[in-house]
């Protein structure tokens, strides 16, 4: 096989069917490519005739005894050649675990793998579900199809000649696995914030409701994309960009979009992401301590403490009216905010003093807000200095950092706790 180059495997289970005559013989249909494998005993043979026999290696599991009665009937029926691997029953844990090992070892990195669990024994189909999971993280392989040949749901369908003839479905489950990825890359964003599964997603092969496919991956593209871009700003502190919200409006259409084509267990992640991002409002100074709530559910302190100090600075500008945007004048009141004796400010202080007076006129506390303001100075610039500001710091004649880690989290918790109840009061 050509060096880089993904091999195609398939996978199936084979069991013994009636213990006398084997199993019936039944036309195949899969409805998505329109064909059909006439008069065929092993569904195996059917998929692989549908598929064209476009793999490198076709896997088949099954027992001992199988092996022997059914295994060459298989083989002979449409002349395919199959890999035979041996595992025992799955009496008990030890068993089941066994024949994981087994489907998992013939994988290898990079497989593009259709998975056939029709003569899955009760656990089988469950245990698969399980291993191309695992196998998706550790091997990086990409399930092609997921399938399972109906035999008793027969119908009438028109083959190749126009004639009608009686049919059982092969039924695609693949979006099961896919699920799988969904609800991974959805625990991904709810939980770290990190946005890149959703992003590697909306690459892979896209399947809804709609016909449309192309409209509706090209849906997947622009939230998954927006979700990235959000995260982003987040984890870089782009606080204009958060004050604005322009993404968040952006977002909450693209994905009232995506949703109408979504089949149900597929929208309640995105429902899940949605409600991680719906505080967030358009041109609204209180995102960025949304943003730092943010931070703090997902474990990022640095980033919450920067957002919360320079969001502070931005609330207090915007409630009398000063931009906010300005570097000069945000400058200027943090040196003034950020002394503890404001008598040694050596600016315009009588400007600052009347900046006091007019959010004290709006019930908003400053003197208090101004000492948490200094608490989260304090821990802010240890934890953007990366705890290299060692200055006198010594224990054992050995330099340490002046804050141990478990501190910055507690600080930004409980100062941030205390600034929320103050600003939202003052809304």
């Amino acid at each position: 096989m050509e060096k880089g180059k993904s091999r195609r495997v398939f996978l199936s289970f084979l069991g013994l069917g009636n213990p006398e005559i084997g199993y019936r013989e039944s036309s195949y249909i899969d409805k998505d490519k329109n064909k059909i494998s006439k008069n065929v005993k092993y569904v195996q043979n059917a998929v692989v005739e549908i598929e064209e026999n476009n793999f490198d290696e076709k896997y088949i599991f099954c027992t001992e005894e199988v092996l022997k009665k059914r295994f060459n009937e298989l083989e002979k029926e449409k002349n395919y050649k199959y890999k035979s691997i041996e595992i025992v029953k799955g009496k008990d844990e030890e068993e089941i675990w066994a024949i994981f090992q087994k489907i998992y070892d013939v994988l290898e990195e990079n497989d593009e793998v259709t998975f056939d669990v029709t003569h899955s024994y009760r656990f089988l189909p469950m245990l698969g579900l399980l291993l191309l999971q695992h196998a998706k993280f550790l091997k990086n392989i990409k399930v092609k199809k997921l399938c399972y040949g109906a035999f008793e749901m027969k119908y009438m369908a028109k083959d190749d000649n126009d004639n009608e003839i009686e049919v059982s479905p092969i039924m695609d489950f693949t979006s099961f696995s896919k699920l799988q990825d969904w609800s991974l890359s959805g625990y991904s964003f709810v939980k770290t914030g990190m946005a890149e599964h959703f992003s590697a997603l909306a690459k892979k092969e896209f399947k809804s409701k709609s016909k449309d496919v192309d409209m509706d991956k090209l849906n997947f593209g622009n939230v998954s994309k927006k979700l990235e871009d959000i995260a982003l700003d987040i984890y870089t502190n782009r606080g204009i960009n958060i004050v604005e919200g322009k993404k968040i409006k952006n977002i909450r259409k693209e994905m009232e979009k995506m949703k109408k084509d979504l089949y149900p267990p597929f929208t309640l992640v995105i429902d899940k992401i949605e409600k991680d991002i719906h505080n967030f409002k358009i041109k609204n100074v209180n995102n960025v301590f949304y943003a730092v709530e943010w931070c703090i559910e997902k474990k990022l302190f640095q980033q919450g403490i920067t957002m919360l100090q320079e969001g502070l600075i931005t609330f207090l500008l915007d409630k009398v009216n000063i931009d906010y945007t300005n570097k000069n004048k945000r400058k200027e009141f943090s040196n003034f905010i950020g002394l503890e004796n404001i008598k040694e400010y050596s600016g315009d202080i009588k400007k600052m003093q009347n900046i006091v007076k007019k959010l004290n006129e709006r019930k908003i506390d400053f003197q208090k807000l101004k000492s948490l303001y200094g608490n989260i100075k304090n821990i802010r610039n240890d934890i953007n200095h990366g705890g290299f500001n060692l200055k006198d710091n010594k224990e054992n004649g050995e330099p340490r950092s002046k804050i141990d880690s478990l501190t910055f989290r507690n600080t930004l918790e409980k100062n941030f706790k205390k600034i929320k109840e103050i600003v939202f009061d003052a809304e």
